[in-house]
């Protein structure tokens, strides 16, 4: 049998195994000691993470985070809106510049044949009564666009200098022309 070298107050009572293995390092004197050695060599190391955040302080800084985009979006959203309706405002005057001169060629010859169709009589009749609420003066205000049987139709306040009743008009135009004016 081989010579083993034995260190210990218990050299001679081991196994060569045990002696080989007492004498180049550390014995742990359990089975499961050996397992946590090991595991202690691996088990310092740490996963880059962020800091644990609660979740209501989560919450406040997702809230913070939309609540400043809305306020840098809302703007740029309201100023490119009155680029799809808005640029009607001069049609929509030129309508109501006819109905207030009661000039029933300048109002027909801007619409479709469609629009154009309308009765003398009809528009005479609505050009009367609003005409001279007209000629006092009025602003247009375009307020929005509607999406109605897959037309576009952009939607105007009409206030009046006299501090009457105010008229919402709606508008479509196609290809240019207008297919639509109505007055409520």
């Amino acid at each position: 049998m081989p010579a083993f070298l034995s260190v210990g107050p218990n050299a001679g009572s081991r196994t060569p195994e045990q002696s080989w293995y007492g004498a180049c390092c550390f014995a742990p004197r359990h089975r499961n000691a050996v397992q946590t050695i090991r595991r202690s060599l691996f088990m310092h190391t740490r996963k880059a993470s962020l800091p644990a955040i609660p979740a209501f302080a989560l919450k406040l800084l997702i809230a913070g985070v939309l609540m400043v985009a809305a306020f840098i979006l809302a703007p740029l959203a309201q100023a490119a809106e009155p680029a799809q309706g808005g640029g009607d405002q001069p049609v929509v005057q030129r309508l109501l510049d006819a109905m207030a001169q009661n000039d029933y060629q300048a109002f027909t010859s801007q619409g479709t044949p469609e629009f154009a169709a309308i009765d003398q009589a009809q528009f005479s009749q609505v050009s009367t009564s609003l005409a001279p609420r007209l000629k006092q003066g009025y602003t247009v205000q375009y307020m929005g666009n509607l999406q109605q049987q897959g037309l576009d139709i952009s939607v105007w306040k009409i206030s009046f200098q006299d501090q009457g009743d105010d008229l919402l008009a709606t508008l479509n135009v196609q290809d240019g022309r207008v297919g639509g004016f109505f007055l409520r």
